[in-house]
């Protein structure tokens, strides 16, 4: 498909993208959100070192921690999605000041992310490692979506120069 010229933009089809962006960030931070809920409700209920010798006890708080995981990993995907439609979709457009929008929604919803983390990384010292797995790792996603859009962006400039 060709991009449309500048006047022939929908600006009601960008603004659906940007709801899509916006959903799948909220889907993203709710996923944190369970998540932190959801291990530290572990962590405190069934520490490690209270349930080690009970069996039933160690697959409860496996099979929970698994669960947490499994609830985090599913939204990472869907706001990881939701980010490249967005990116594809403004890039397809040939929206106005794209690059913007575009980083400004990656850094709310890393903040949002962050700040779930950061939250229960401070109350659950103990466990303050896993927590803080997850915010690098979806702070590099986010950082590679960035340095992409940048790129794109860089070449659609040029391209469009010519």
């Amino acid at each position: 498909m060709l991009m449309m010229e500048r006047s022939q933009r929908d600006p009601s089809r960008e603004r659906r993208w940007m709801l899509l962006a916006r959903v799948s960030g909220a889907i993203l931070v709710a996923g944190v959100i369970c998540y932190a809920l959801l291990f530290f409700y572990v962590n405190r209920t069934l520490p490690r070192d209270q349930v080690y010798g009970d069996p039933a006890l160690v697959d409860s708080r496996l099979a929970l921690r698994g669960a947490a995981e499994k609830i985090l990993v599913i939204c990472v995907d869907v706001g990881l999605i939701g980010d490249i439609l967005l990116l594809w979709n403004l890039v397809r457009a040939g929206a106005a000041n794209w690059l913007k929008r575009v980083l400004s929604c990656y850094v709310i919803q890393f903040a949002g992310v962050s700040a779930v983390l950061l939250l229960f990384m401070v109350i659950d010292k103990e466990w303050a490692k896993d927590y803080r797995y997850w915010i690098m790792q979806i702070g590099l996603y986010m950082l590679v979506l960035a340095v992409v859009a940048a790129a794109t962006f860089a070449w659609t400039r040029i391209r469009h120069k010519r």
